[in-house]
């Protein structure tokens, strides 16, 4: 049965995203926010408070995780049970991301985002980014060689 597949397959993401946790970080402030994270997650993941990590914590973690994705109990994900799973991580991430952005770039400090606060600096380092050799202009050898190196293929239009 494909039952103790999922399973593993399950434990195994657990185990990669708790891995991912512990990864080291570049800026030094938002380094301090995630190991904060990472602690509070470490804490949650050992149960028995001892400072350990063990495996049996772990997929306990894991278990618990996948009965609370398998909303019908029926013992197995279905697409509908892991689509909606997914859109709730990213939905999270989303909101994280928004609300960092938001920080960043709401100049006058109304809450919202308009174009020119939006555009403003980003708008500059990416056509920056994109006119290679500083000319002012991107032609279009500097555009199709920047959508490689980001592992894009150019699309038609743009190669005539």
């Amino acid at each position: 049965m494909k039952f103790p597949a999922m399973i593993c397959g399950v434990a195994a993401l657990a185990v990669a995203s708790s891995m991912a946790w512990a990864s080291p970080m570049g800026a030094d402030q938002q380094g301090r926010a995630k190991q904060a994270d990472r602690g509070a997650i470490f804490s949650q993941l050992d149960a028995d408070q001892d400072g350990q990590v063990t495996r049996a914590e772990m997929m306990a973690a894991a278990q618990a995780r996948f009965a609370k994705q398998d909303s019908d109990g029926d013992g197995a994900l279905s697409q509908n049970e892991m689509k909606a799973a997914a859109e709730g991580r990213a939905g999270k991430k989303a909101e994280k991301w928004f609300e960092k952005m938001l920080k960043r770039a709401d100049a006058d400090g109304d809450g919202k985002l308009s174009f020119a606060e939006l555009s403003q600096k980003r708008g500059d380092r990416h056509f920056a980014r994109m006119d290679g050799n500083g000319d002012g202009a991107i032609s279009r050898d500097e555009f199709a060689n920047k959508a490689r190196h980001h592992g894009q293929k150019p699309r038609a239009e743009h190669n005539r």
